[in-house]
């Protein structure tokens, strides 16, 4: 009888169960829900934009927006075997989601995740939590809509070419975070990222019909990426330029500028140096080619869910 075992034989009695009823599990899921792991960041909060509104009136970019909604995030492993290793999920704390952004992140390398370890704490977490603040965005824009992060080394693994993947996945974290309730997509990309999403746009067409919008971080700054437009979309496309962002023609207002580049489709959101010497961390001499790639991501996510309708 169980009562009769010693400690170590019952720890490796339920060890053993539990690993049984984990082999069952995969035989109809592609994930099991974790525990959530405690977040790592490679850095803190930063500013999020006080009006984005403003964006498309004003040159300079203002400051000192807020995030008063508690967010809830949570962790997914998936079946052994699949290229996507982990898929975490944030949304506002009991909300029932409007749309779902899969987002997918710039390249997690193995010199920065030794043998995958940190992938999800610190490779999901520095999104959520870190740099790329995903959390305080969603809770600054006032929109219940939940963020799919998949993350693999290399890859967006499946999320960039299966379908039927994508769609259960979607599916099973419905059902076991949000009682089956379903909704439009939204994509999102930061960096090389593009790429990632660029090949989900060209393989999973029937997946299509359910996307709204999509939004680029500063795509259009890397090299590899330069032949994707992002045109031709029937989602409402917003392209978040850096380095290499339009220019206004010679005399032209700054407001006839971003209403001329801004309400294009794929939209050009116009970021050079210049709109961000109020930003609290712009340096006295002008920062390098670099800076405007790292901080886009971490406040154009908030403008550009406040600036979707239907979500």
């Amino acid at each position: 009888m169980d009562y009769e075992r010693t400690l170590p034989e019952h720890r490796d009695y339920e060890r053993g169960q539990k690993q049984a009823a984990l082999a069952s599990h995969w035989k109809t899921h592609l994930l099991h829900r974790l525990s959530t792991p405690r977040w790592e960041t490679r850095s803190g909060p930063l500013p999020l934009l006080a009006s984005p509104a403003a964006l498309a009136q004003r040159a300079l970019l203002e400051w000192g927006g807020n995030s008063p909604r508690e967010m809830a995030t949570f962790a997914f492993e998936t079946r052994p075997g699949s290229a996507a290793k982990f898929i975490g999920v944030a949304v506002p704390k009991n909300a029932r989601p409007s749309a779902y952004l899969i987002y997918f992140r710039h390249t997690a390398r193995a010199n920065d995740y030794p043998g995958g370890a940190k992938l999800l704490s610190l490779g999901i977490g520095d999104y959520f939590e870190g740099r790329m603040q995903i959390c305080r965005q969603v809770a600054a824009s006032g929109k219940n809509v939940a963020v799919i992060l998949p993350i693999a080394l290399h890859s967006s693994g499946e999320f960039e070419s299966n379908a039927t993947f994508i769609t259960q996945c979607l599916k099973e974290i419905q059902n076991n975070l949000f009682d089956g309730a379903d909704g439009p997509l939204l994509l999102a990309c930061n960096s090389d990222g593009i790429i990632k999403m660029n090949a989900f746009l060209k393989n999973c067409p029937g997946l299509l019909k359910k996307v709204l919008a999509i939004y680029d971080f500063d795509g259009s700054r890397v090299i590899a990426a330069r032949s994707i437009s992002l045109m031709g979309q029937k989602a409402r496309v917003i392209r978040y330029d850096g380095e290499g962002a339009l220019k206004p023609l010679l005399h032209e207002p700054v407001n006839i500028f971003l209403a001329r580049t801004m309400t294009m489709n794929p939209a050009r959101v116009p970021l050079a140096h210049e709109r961000w010497i109020s930003h609290p961390n712009y340096p006295q001499a002008r920062p390098d080619e670099h800076w405007l790639h790292h901080y886009i991501p971490t406040c154009m996510l908030h403008h550009g869910l406040s600036m979707t309708p239907g979500i």
